[in-house]
């Protein structure tokens, strides 16, 4: 692909072309950033591999030694310093070769989904935080008394680990216990987390820090999106405002009162509170979760941390009023297995009501990478989007809701009559 028009017109961010060499040389050099979201890096693998030759082909010796240094440790501040310094040397210098780098750069930038971030007070190492640390502070500082069950905001989380490091474990634990700290009147939002599993494998430590929870038999794949709505039928009574929230995610401590706050407005209905995801390295994520959950810090330091940026990403958190959520009958049950049900939720939320964006921080933390295929297909291959028209409840406990498929004028004609979530 060639791109004829020149990064100099109003349309190229020309201010951050720096950043943008920078960005396209960590994304090749950190697996973590290519695994963090592997459809969107596989969309743009080539775009950014061609940045990277274009500055080998700059044949500048020491730009080559910088080069190869941060290929060969990515999370060295240090290196991406030295390289940034002759980055912006040879930016300034007027070369046409440079020009030439700036030029496929911009381009690579302009159609990825994908950006690193290393916080410029970003420093490797530090403490690995575990599950047991979280469960030694579970058991030495019980949650706040839990809310209501009446309470008009219910945040929603679906969960399963089985992995032997425990990583989604502390992960969830580390979201609830953020959760517990907010600025937000406590009696006005309850957490339920719903584990989708054969056996209710951490009921005892979910317990201990949810409101409620509630344990989904569930063999096969991660059915995230049967979890989610078993989550708002079973638990969410007399709330008014959903929060679908990943359990791998930390948020800071006015998330809820300001989410909230936004429904305040005529004519929010749903909204995600993020534009973009920051996925945090292993070692990022136990920095994060020490100085927002262990320290007790209001939020988590982004200049100290060290990630890849998912851009406008569907899932990890979407806000949305009741009444929207079972006009498009919750979550599409047939997805089974990673990806793709978020994707369709925004969709048919977008089609009958209307979804907003807003520019609030999301940390995503670490963890296992989950499977993605099958047989060498994704799981949700073949899965139509916007096609969901359940037949009879969804949120029930038994199996998950089947559909008689539609498309995107039945889903506008038919949403009066999905049936009620009760």
């Amino acid at each position: 692909m060639s791109m004829s028009a020149s990064p100099d017109l109003g349309c190229w961010p020309t201010a951050e072309r720096d950043d943008a060499i920078l960005s396209s040389v960590l994304l090749v050099a950190d697996p973590h950033a290519q695994e963090a979201a592997a459809d969107y890096w596989d969309m743009s693998r080539s775009a950014h591999l061609a940045v990277v030759a274009a500055v080998r082909a700059l044949d500048d010796a020491d730009v080559a030694g910088a080069l190869d240094d941060v290929l060969a440790e990515p999370s060295e501040p240090s290196r991406l310093a030295e390289l940034a310094r002759l980055v912006a040397r040879g930016s300034a210098a007027g070369d046409p070769a440079w020009d030439r780098v700036g030029r496929v750069a911009l381009q690579a930038d302009a159609l990825g989904r994908l950006a690193a971030h290393l916080g410029p007070e970003h420093r490797p190492g530090g403490p690995v935080i575990t599950a047991e640390d979280l469960l030694a502070l579970t058991s030495l500082a019980p949650a706040r008394p839990p809310a209501p069950a009446s309470a008009p905001v219910c945040v929603v989380i679906p969960f399963r680990d089985r992995t032997p490091t425990r990583s989604r474990l502390r992960n969830l634990l580390a979201c609830v216990r953020a959760l517990q700290d907010q600025s937000a009147d406590r009696a006005a939002y309850r957490v339920v987390v719903v584990e989708a599993d054969t056996e209710p494998r951490w009921a005892r430590e979910i317990s201990a820090v949810a409101d409620d929870y509630l344990h989904l038999p569930a063999s096969g794949h991660f059915n995230k999106a049967w979890a989610v709505n078993v989550g708002v039928v079973q638990r969410a009574t007399g709330a008014e405002l959903l929060c679908v929230l990943d359990g791998d995610v930390l948020v800071d401590r006015d998330f809820v009162a300001r989410n909230v706050a936004r429904f305040g407005v005529r004519g929010v209905q749903a909204h995600l509170p993020y534009r973009d995801a920051l996925c945090l390295d292993e070692a990022s994520s136990s920095h994060a979760i020490a100085a927002r959950v262990l320290e007790g810090r209001s939020e988590s330091p982004l200049a100290e941390l060290r990630g890849v940026v998912l851009r406008r990403p569907p899932g990890h958190c979407v806000w949305v009023r009741r009444g929207l959520f079972e006009r498009v009958g919750g979550f599409d049950e047939r997805f089974e297995g990673w990806g793709g049900e978020d994707l369709d939720l925004v969709f048919r939320l977008d089609v009958v009501g209307a979804v907003d964006r807003y520019p609030d921080p999301l940390l995503h933390l670490f963890h296992d990478r989950p499977q993605t295929q099958e047989n060498g297909r994704r799981f949700y291959a073949g899965r139509r989007l916007l096609s969901w028209n359940p037949v009879g409840p969804v949120g029930q406990l038994d199996a998950p809701a089947t559909s008689h498929d539609d498309d995107l004028a039945g889903l506008i004609e038919h949403v009066d009559d999905v049936p009620a979530s009760t």
